[in-house]
């Protein structure tokens, strides 16, 4: 499969491509034993910076922003509530009052005991945190499938990687560009978007999970 896309890349090149951009990389991901290896077939995409799209993304953004920041401030205020209810909980345990209630059964957690109110707290807390999570979780979903819409809607070029995860995108016009990508695996999404400045040459690049990128859309 290599040599098959070496001998593409050499053909574009003699053919005259080599006075437009041209894109030729691979995407490897952790498997679940350890090792790295490709995803399955994901879509690559290289959208052009135009006024038009600039703009567009942009005020996505900064729409996403606006309303990510007051969930931001929920997910820590939940939090720090859920460090103290267990910080109290745990002063509690070291105080000795626990090891007089192990000696009384029925008023371990969970009971009607001196110290379920602690732990009610604790587990009330934790539940404030999930909740304040998921709502974050959901609202960067949510704009993220409307920035994969706009995506689509402005990419100038669209190739699908191939079984080993190998890419080549040819013919591009040169300058600033984003390259999106989107793969799941088993039991998560890796999203890449990645700042680019096309030139009249081959450009050679390997996503991973290590590979910076601008994805903005994140808890």
């Amino acid at each position: 499969m290599k040599s098959a896309i070496s001998a593409l890349l050499a053909l574009l090149l003699l053919s005259g491509c080599s006075r437009s951009a041209s894109l030729s990389g691979e995407i490897r991901l952790r498997m679940a034993g350890g090792e790295t290896g490709p995803p399955p077939r994901t879509a690559v995409l290289v959208v052009r910076s135009t006024p038009e799209f600039d703009r567009a993304w942009a005020d996505h953004v900064a729409a996403f922003q606006a309303g990510a920041a007051p969930l931001r401030a929920a997910v820590e205020k939940a939090g720090q509530a859920s460090a103290e209810a267990r910080k109290t909980w745990d002063r509690a345990v070291a105080s000795g009052a626990m090891a007089r209630a192990s000696s009384r059964p029925q008023t371990l957690p969970g009971s009607r005991g001196w110290e379920h109110p602690l732990w009610q707290g604790v587990r009330e807390a934790d539940g404030r945190l999930l909740q304040a999570k998921r709502k974050l979780r959901d609202v960067c979903l949510d704009y993220g499938r409307q920035a994969e819409a706009l995506l689509e809607a402005h990419a100038a070029e669209r190739v699908a990687t191939d079984q080993a995860g190998h890419f080549v995108i040819a013919g591009i016009a040169p300058g600033p560009a984003l390259l999106y990508a989107h793969s799941r695996l088993q039991d998560r999404d890796v999203v890449w978007l990645v700042p680019l400045t096309l030139k009249g040459e081959l450009r050679q690049m390997v996503l991973t999970e290590e590979t910076p990128n601008g994805w903005p859309f994140r808890p």
